[in-house]
């Protein structure tokens, strides 16, 4: 798990890098491969973030695009592991 939320978070940099450059089909491929990771690891969390961030980049919205990478970033923050 943890090797997988870092992955994650070098994700949203690459949104990030993507977003600068207006490359919504980068965008989508990678919201598109969150979206399926993270329901395989039950993190609806990233699931929906994600779909909302490959949602906004069909629509070419760059506010919504950013708004959902934060929110993703801030997400993935509040995420904690315990090992029972």
């Amino acid at each position: 798990m943890p090797a997988f939320l870092e992955d994650v978070a070098a994700d949203t940099v690459q949104l990030r890098e993507a977003l600068r450059g207006q490359d919504y089909a980068a965008i989508r491929k990678i919201a598109h491969r969150l979206k399926g990771a993270g329901g395989g690891y039950g993190l609806h969390g990233i699931t929906d973030r994600a779909g909302a961030i490959g949602g906004a980049a069909r629509e070419r919205d760059d506010r919504a695009i950013a708004e959902g990478i934060d929110q993703l970033a801030a997400y993935l923050e509040q995420i904690s592991i315990r090992y029972v």
